[in-house]
């Protein structure tokens, strides 16, 4: 029986690998190379604060970065998927729901049959701004940045108030340049309005206990 095969199953690697490699090397290099150092004197008030501000400059950046080069355009209308040529995925889905409730029509499905769709509350959440600009993409990819930029003061300010400020300011970096995040940006997620208020809610029972 060879074993090798099956040792080689835990040796695979993928991106996740990679990310995980980099975060080690960034917090060696926070330890003994002087960007630890720079980072040490940014916990100090307006220097901790501009350095908050950078890091999220950095993730706007990014994500508009690749908003303008990503091809994907999310459907509007069951026409869209049904009859195009467009691919039908989840996020055509929670975005035709939100734009079918700036017309009075509450989850349901291109038969105008109830649609059971969990959760409900970013579909509400993104009709709502529909209704009151108009369904498009410039709504919907301004109000991910938006969200992106709460998730991230939120995440800030919690790993600073489990830590300290220099804690803040790494999650504030490494969540910015995840690869992940930034490719979600493009796409209609219930993931953008739960994070900011699953660290929202973190950040005040720490706070509580505290």
């Amino acid at each position: 029986m060879r074993i090798w095969p099956y040792l080689h199953e835990y040796l695979k690697t993928n991106y996740f690998t990679f990310i995980l490699l980099c975060v080690v090397l960034l917090c060696i290099l926070m330890k003994y190379l002087p960007l630890g150092d720079w980072f040490k004197r940014s916990q100090d008030g307006k220097k901790s604060r501009r350095t908050f501000l950078l890091i999220c400059f950095l993730g706007i950046l990014l994500r508009v970065g690749w908003l303008s080069f990503c091809e994907y355009r999310p459907a509007f209308h069951w026409d869209e998927v049904l009859h195009g040529e467009k691919t039908w995925t989840e996020y055509d889905e929670i975005n035709i729901t939100a734009e079918s409730m700036t017309h009075g029509v509450w989850f349901r499905d291109w038969d105008n049959m109830p649609r059971a769709r969990r959760p409900v509350g970013y579909p509400v959440f993104l009709g709502f701004f529909y209704a009151i600009f108009g369904a498009n993409t410039t709504v919907l990819y301004s109000l991910s940045l938006l969200l992106f930029t709460a998730t991230i003061f939120l995440l800030y300010a919690l790993a600073s108030q489990m830590f300290d400020p220099r804690s803040g300011l790494l999650a504030a970096f490494l969540f910015s340049c995840y690869p992940l995040s930034i490719y979600s940006v493009s796409l209609p997620l219930d993931e953008h309005l739960f994070l900011p208020v699953w660290f929202l809610g973190l950040y005040l029972l720490f706070r509580e206990i505290r």
